[in-house]
């Protein structure tokens, strides 16, 4: 490689992308014309982007594999197909990530990677079927590659096709025992199979192949908060936010643990991180709310609820949790709209029942309440149970 060229060229495209797409559009306009002038081949820009790829530089390197794809040809081309397409799944630009993928399968039918990769992004789009006849054909054309049996495993977990996703996951680790990946979501089937044990040991598993793993911390963090085994999800929960300290759902389930302990103002503290981040979401205005609620702090509380409604007014919980706070305040009328909202979104809602039933017999209208409380007591849901209903992210 032309080390001289090659570092003039990264230089000028780092500079040059930003966080918007035209950036990365005048970037690979850029790195196109600098091959033409330059003489650069195609091999080199395919170079750049593995270089690209081991520092983490993703629209960097999508810039130098989509340049070498459209200057390539044979493998070259084929490998720089499937790199853009890759990339422009990380960066959601799925519909583009799918034409590249389309590209790879029109000159080698049986390219495994880019079946399996393809097919979780028909997974990703809720396009079942046709994601499960691509690894079924990247399992005939190679029926030991783990990543496309954990993917397919994933996708009859989705589908609600438990047994089949646990022997797909099996299968996996017996062809890769150091599948991360397989361990890491095995565990979060075991966890929902109710089978802890088997869960917990599948997740230090996972850790142990690679301990820096976030998506397996972030799980057994849930996991171990599901247990009540809060002082150990807390570990979790820092040892995710050591490795990226904007990852949006760990702050989010580690403001909900720190309330949770009554430790405000550490909860407040990461609430307020993650709403910074994303100010657009519903059930984490809703969080905050509670916590706020919990601190006697019920005007900003009712801000944070309207707030969570006027962005998402589909979600049960805070319709249920502004009821609560408006009964407490003495506006029934108000009330009673919120519980009426919240059960005709999810009409088996215990808490809003119990919750409806206890505003009714306030207000003397017996019958109605009896109603309620029957459906509100039913699974031995009781008045300890009464609350701030939180919302878990997952």
């Amino acid at each position: 490689m032309d080390y001289s060229r090659a570092d003039e060229l990264v230089s000028a495209v780092i500079a040059k992308i930003g966080p918007d797409r035209e950036s990365l559009d005048s970037a690979l306009d850029f790195t196109l014309d600098f091959a033409a002038t330059q003489s650069f081949p195609p091999e080199m820009l395919l170079e750049l982007a593995a270089v690209c790829e081991q520092q983490s530089m993703y629209r960097e390197e999508y810039v130098f594999a989509k340049a070498c794809a459209r200057l390539g040809s044979g493998k070259t081309r084929e490998n720089a197909f499937f790199i853009t397409g890759v990339m422009a799944y990380i960066m959601d630009y799925f519909e583009e990530a799918e034409y590249y993928y389309r590209l790879v399968l029109e000159e080698n039918p049986a390219h495994t990677a880019t079946l399996c990769n393809y097919g979780s992004l028909l997974t990703d789009l809720g396009r079942f079927e046709a994601a499960e006849s691509l690894y079924r054909n990247a399992l005939a054309s190679d029926p030991t590659h783990a990543s496309s049996r954990c993917n397919y495993a994933f996708l009859l977990a989705e589908t609600g096709r438990l047994g089949e996703a646990e022997e797909q996951y099996r299968l996996a680790l017996a062809s890769d025992p150091g599948h991360v990946g397989a361990h890491s979501n095995y565990a979060n089937l075991l966890s929902d199979l109710g089978r802890n044990d088997e869960a917990e040991k599948e997740y230090l598993a996972a850790l142990e192949l690679d301990p820096g793993h976030v998506g397996t911390r972030y799980n057994y963090g849930i996991f171990l908060s599901t247990l009540e085994r809060l002082e150990e999800a807390e570990v979790q929960y820092s040892e995710v936010l050591s490795l990226n300290p904007w990852h949006i759902n760990s702050l989010c389930n580690y403001g909900n643990l720190l309330s949770r302990q009554g430790r405000v103002s550490e909860a407040e503290a990461q609430y307020r991180k993650a709403l910074k981040l994303v100010p657009e979401d519903a059930d984490l205005h809703c969080n905050y709310a509670l916590l706020l609620l919990d601190c006697g702090r019920s005007t900003e509380a009712e801000k944070e609820l309207k707030k969570s409604l006027f962005l998402d007014s589909t979600r049960v919980n805070p319709h249920y949790n502004y009821g609560r706070l408006l009964a407490k305040k003495g506006r029934v009328e108000e009330a009673e709209a919120q519980y009426m909202e919240a059960l005709a979104l999810d009409p088996g809602h215990t808490g809003t029942h119990y919750s409806y039933g206890s505003l009714l017999k306030k207000l003397g209208r017996i019958e109605e309440a009896k109603q309620h409380y029957v459906l509100g007591l039913k699974d031995n849901y009781a008045l300890e149970n009464e609350g701030n209903q939180w919302i878990f992210f997952d």
